[in-house]
């Protein structure tokens, strides 16, 4: 069993404003959060596996840059975004910022 801390976790980073980190131990999965306060964006990105959001708290939009699809996600509430799938994501929550934890599965 390990207990990871943001600031002792090597890939801990600022993106964009945006504070990242990321546990790449597990041999099936990395693991990370990242939270995004009002004009904070991440992307746009894509990945080589499916990667799976869980907001906690706020509300999150992921942007699906190449289809023009945008979608809403609120706390609570989980996306999938499949292998290949360019993205951005960003909040426009004006009460607080938005925490979520991310999985993106190794293959």
């Amino acid at each position: 069993m390990k207990i990871f801390k943001p600031a002792e976790i090597a890939g801990t980073r600022e993106y964009t404003g945006v504070v990242k980190f990321i546990v790449n131990d597990s041999p099936d999965y990395t693991v990370g959060q990242f939270i995004l306060n009002k004009g904070d964006i991440l992307g746009p990105e894509s990945h080589e596996n499916d990667e799976t959001f869980f907001v906690i708290s706020g509300s999150i939009t992921v942007d699906d840059t190449e289809k023009g699809i945008v979608h809403e996600v609120n706390a609570g509430e989980i996306i999938v975004l499949s292998a290949g799938e360019e993205h951005k994501v960003y909040t426009t929550s004006e009460d607080h910022e938005a925490f979520v934890l991310w999985f993106t599965g190794k293959k």
